[in-house]
């Protein structure tokens, strides 16, 4: 057989076969501050490994957790009261926010998807830790002066997919314009 000929069949056996493997998957939308958004069932397939009749059969066992890592960072000036000593100070303040986001199976004869409706019992939990002192702290006979916040920064944030418990993967989220 001629080696081009060989050649351009393998080329297309093999963009075939990627073709095959990478079905499209359905945007995925999730709102953290509100914990709403919608995950299509093809996101859901592609992350579990699933084909149509595994989604069917285990969508009441999916669930899906969120969590966003923030961080702000504050400088100030502390001047002494008794004369002009200054002290410079900073503080940054990691937050963490996560909850289980509760989801409803939208179905039209199959299940095609998961509406995201809010975190489960309201809010999600807010965790705060701080490097440096208290923002606009200062000992006592000194004042605060100067104190600039600065604007906050979204370090990591993610959608992450368990089935009975388990955690599967993360969801690719497509921002929301």
């Amino acid at each position: 057989m001629n080696k081009g000929i060989l050649a351009t069949i393998t080329a297309t056996a093999f963009a075939a076969s990627l073709a095959v493997a990478a079905p499209a998957s359905a945007a995925v939308t999730f709102d953290a501050a509100t914990g709403n958004g919608f995950v299509g069932k093809g996101d859901v397939q592609l992350a579990a490994g699933w084909n149509n009749k595994q989604l069917q059969d285990n969508a009441a066992a999916v669930n899906f957790k969120a969590q966003t890592v923030s961080a702000t960072e504050a400088t100030w000036t502390c001047d002494r009261d008794a004369g002009p000593q200054t002290q410079a100070r900073a503080s940054t303040t990691t937050t963490t926010t996560s909850g289980v986001v509760s989801a409803i199976a939208r179905e039209r004869n199959q299940i095609t998807g998961f509406v995201l409706s809010g975190y489960d019992g309201g809010d999600p939990v807010v965790e705060e830790e701080r490097d440096g002192p208290a923002v606009g702290s200062c000992a006592t006979g000194w004042t605060a002066i100067n104190l600039v916040v600065g604007e906050t920064e979204v370090l990591d944030s993610g959608l992450f997919l368990f089935v009975g418990g388990n955690l599967i993967g993360e969801l690719a989220i497509t921002p929301v314009v």
